[in-house]
Formats: structure tokens, C-alpha cells, sequence
């Protein structure tokens, strides 16, 4: 045989050695199977080739409702055996749904040689991402120096959270009594509430106090998730509060100490702060929550009795104090209602045994005494601050809630002499009536027989 031609052959067979011996495959690597609408998700695929020169095209072709900015990637190969390379497709779920798997392919190809195409894989949800709401609330807006209060957070989810967190910023001369802060949250799905205890400083005027919650998945930050609230110090004695208009206040100390009087010159719609500044007064604020503006001058005057007024009932129970709110310009029917705020020493509770829980205001109306909503607010070193909600204006009574009343216990009649003396009359009785029977029937026997004698005599001749 020619030398050249079998030189020829096996360069031929070699070729087809070579071109024989070239494989590629494709595997799956593992990826979230749930995320948010318009979030992202990455695909990990491995490329493993055998005697491949060049490039290999990967292409990952995405169901719809799921999208992909890059769908094809091309990795470089020298020809060495089991030479592996990884690809990441990144995809987009741009409609909530299920998918199942998210792609209809993946392929490998180089010139004539290709992987498999890939199938199937783990099904992705593509879910609405969750929002919150936030609140954050204060037990009294309205406070003194170095009071303290309770600030409550409340958080209202519409799906998991997790990584929550809140951080809590306070004026520079407040101080946290209670709670942690950061608080370090977790994980929430339903609404839930966290509260800190903090104190006021020294100085008065409107502090500011926020709360920031952040979470780590679905990313919330702090500085987008910010509540606020305003909240009104005044110095010791002035009780705080504001006024909208001109204020006159008169304290009548010499004849009546336990009475305060102040004028308004006019009343707005909507809610009007009025502080009662007599420290032997029990009451501290008046909230008036205005239908309507009142143009005319409003005189207020709240009173300290010493007892319940002649011609009231006096209160069933411990009371604390007897109080009396008259207005002169304002009517009832003026106000939707009113927040009374007023303050119970924290030794006179100590010393009646009374739990704070257990304080209510009462209003004297259709000639009874009408529980109040109360609720206690805040406290200082010696005082318990309250509020409660009037519908109106009238007398008053701080007083500790009664106590139910046992439920009376069921006797039973006793069995005794009086039973027997009962039987006994009645045995007496029924003996009576026996010799009554018997000396009517004797009686009746004598007649007869007198009868009968009679008549034979006067049948003998």
C-alpha cells in the first residue's frame, strides 16, 4: 500500500477518534424557591466538557411571567477532560404566580456537540411582597417633668417579616426606664405591639420622639420606616398643655382653696387643652373635644368638696376626692366629649390598699353615680396620672371600683322543737276530733235505744 495513503487513513481515523470523544453536560444547582413580585432569583449551572476547544453556549430560555436580562452566556473551554465551568442566570419574576420548573429549557451547545437540555428543576412562587404599617403611640401626650409614660409600637403586617428590628430615639435629657433598645424583633407575620417605659427631663416644650423599624428580608431600612410623635412637657405644677387663644386664670386661695376659675375668650372646633393649675385641685386637664367653635367667653370652674354636695348621694365605697365642673358659655350639647386627666397621690393608694387598676372617675347623672372609662396614663415618683372620658360636665368622684357583693348564702330550715310542736298539735288536734266522733255516736245509740223502749211500752196492754 501507498505510504502517503496510509498516512492519510490514519489521520482520517484519528479525526474521527477526536470528533468521537467530544461530550458535554448540563446539571442543576439548587436556588430560592420563593420570592417577591420583581425580585430576583439566580440559576446556577454547571457545564462539565470533555475535549471541547472554544466556546460553549449555555442558554436558558425563562417561562413567562419570569424574566432574564442576560439568557444566554458563553464560557471559554481549552479541550482537557471533565473540564467544569459554572454559569448563574439571573431571573426576574415579574408576575406572582407558581413555576414549575421557571425555565422551559437549558441547553449547551458548541459546533456540533451538545448537552442534553434540562427540564425540569424546583418549582419558584413569585409572591406579593409584604408591607407594614406602623404606629407608635404615647399613654399621655401631655406630661410634667420627669414624668413617666409608655410609648407603644404597633406593627401590622401583611405577610413574614423577618430580621425586625426597632431603635428607639429619644430628647437628649429623657431616659429609658424600661425595654430594650435596639430592640431586636425577629421574626413577625401578624400584628403584634412592643412598649418601652421612659422618663421626661428637665426641660419643658414640645419633645419630639421616634421609633425606626428596619428588616432584613423582605429590606426594610429604618430611615424610610420612621414614626413620630410630638409630645407637650411643661415644668412641674403647670400640668401642661396648650392654648390656642387668650387665657385668663384666677385662683381664689383665701376663701376657697380647693377651687380654680379660668376664662377662654373663645373655643375652636376640635380639641382644646384647658390645665387646671391648682395643685389642691385632683384634676390637671381638661380635653374639650369641640363640635363647633364657641365665639363667646367660657368661664370654667372645677372645685375640690370635701364631701358629696347636699342633695347627692354620697359614694358607695373608698373615695379619694368629690369634685365639681360647672362652665358658664359652653352647653353639653357644645361637645362630643372631654378627656379628664387628674392624679391620685401614690400613698394614699398604699395606705387604702387600693391597686391603681382599680381607680375610676365617676360623673353624677340621672341621679346616680356613672362609671367612667378610666385608664391610668402615666406616674411620677409619688403621683398616678389618669384620664377618663366625660361625655359632659357635672359632679365628680375619684373612687376605688367597688368590689362585687358576695352572693348570699341559702339556709336551709332548721329541724327542731318548733317541728315537733307542730306534730304534736296536729296529733292533739286529730285526737279532739276522735272523742268528738265517739260521743256523738253514743249520743245517737242512747236516742235510738230510748226510741225503742219507748215505743214497746206503748205497744204492751
Amino acid at each position: 500500500m501507498n505510504r502517503g495513503l496510509l498516512i492519510y487513513i490514519a489521520i482520517a481515523l484519528l479525526a474521527v477518534f477526536q470528533a468521537s470523544a467530544a461530550t458535554i453536560s448540563a446539571s442543576l444547582g439548587s436556588y430560592d424557591t420563593e420570592i417577591y413580585s420583581q425580585d430576583t432569583v439566580n440559576i446556577p449551572v454547571t457545564i462539565t466538557a470533555t475535549n471541547i476547544t472554544g466556546n460553549i453556549d449555555v442558554t436558558l430560555t425563562p417561562k413567562t411571567g419570569l424574566g432574564c436580562d442576560t439568557c444566554t452566556i458563553s464560557e471559554s473551554f481549552t479541550g482537557s477532560t471533565n473540564e467544569q465551568k459554572t454559569v448563574t442566570f439571573t431571573l426576574t419574576g415579574t408576575q406572582t404566580g407558581n413555576y414549575n420548573p421557571p425555565f422551559v429549557s437549558i441547553s449547551a451547545i458548541s459546533g456540533s456537540t451538545q448537552a442534553t437540555p434540562i427540564t425540569s428543576g424546583s418549582q419558584i412562587s413569585v409572591v406579593e411582597r409584604p408591607t407594614w404599617t406602623l404606629d407608635l403611640s404615647a399613654s399621655d401626650s401631655n406630661i410634667e417633668t420627669s414624668t413617666q409614660i409608655t410609648l407603644t409600637l404597633e406593627i401590622t403586617p401583611t405577610g413574614t417579616f423577618q430580621g425586625v428590628a426597632a431603635d428607639l430615639t429619644l430628647p437628649n435629657d429623657w431616659t429609658l426606664v424600661s425595654g430594650s433598645d435596639p430592640r431586636s424583633i425577629g421574626t413577625i407575620t401578624g400584628a403584634s405591639s412592643y412598649q418601652w417605659t421612659v422618663r421626661s427631663g428637665t426641660s419643658t416644650g414640645t419633645k419630639t420622639v421616634s421609633v425606626g423599624v428596619s428588616a432584613t428580608s423582605p429590606v426594610k431600612s429604618s430611615a424610610d420606616n420612621t414614626e413620630s410623635l410630638s409630645i407637650t412637657v411643661a415644668s412641674n405644677g403647670s400640668n401642661g398643655g396648650s392654648s390656642d387663644n387668650d387665657e385668663i386664670a384666677t385662683q381664689i386661695s383665701s376663701s376657697a382653696p380647693n377651687n380654680v376659675i379660668t376664662t377662654k375668650n373663645y373655643l375652636n372646633a376640635g380639641i382644646t387643652n384647658w390645665p387646671i393649675t391648682n395643685a389642691d385641685v385632683p384634676f390637671t386637664m381638661l380635653d374639650i373635644n369641640m363640635k363647633k367653635a364657641v365665639t363667646n367667653k367660657v368661664n370654667l370652674s372645677v372645685t375640690k368638696l370635701l364631701t358629696a354636695d347636699p342633695g347627692i348621694p354620697s359614694f358607695n365605697g373608698k373615695t379619694f376626692a368629690y369634685l365639681e365642673v360647672k362652665t358658664e358659655g359652653l352647653l353639653e350639647s357644645d361637645i362630643n366629649d372631654v378627656k379628664i386627666k387628674f392624679k391620685v397621690p401614690k400613698q394614699w393608694l398604699t395606705d387604702n390598699n387600693i391597686a391603681q387598676n382599680d381607680i375610676r372617675l365617676y360623673r353624677y347623672v340621672n341621679n346616680a353615680w356613672q362609671e367612667l372609662p378610666t385608664t391610668a396614663a402615666s406616674s411620677t415618683d409619688d403621683m398616678i396620672n389618669f384620664i377618663a372620658t366625660s361625655p359632659g360636665f357635672s359632679y365628680f368622684v375619684i373612687a376605688e371600683l367597688p368590689k362585687p357583693a358576695p352572693e348570699p348564702i341559702k339556709e336551709t330550715a332548721p329541724v327542731g322543737p318548733e317541728d315537733d310542736v307542730q306534730i304534736q298539735d296536729s296529733a292533739g288536734q286529730n285526737k279532739k276530733s276522735t272523742v268528738w266522733i265517739i260521743v256523738a255516736l253514743v249520743i245517737v245509740l242512747v236516742i235510738i235505744t230510748s226510741y225503742i223502749i219507748l215505743k214497746k211500752k206503748k205497744s204492751t196492754p
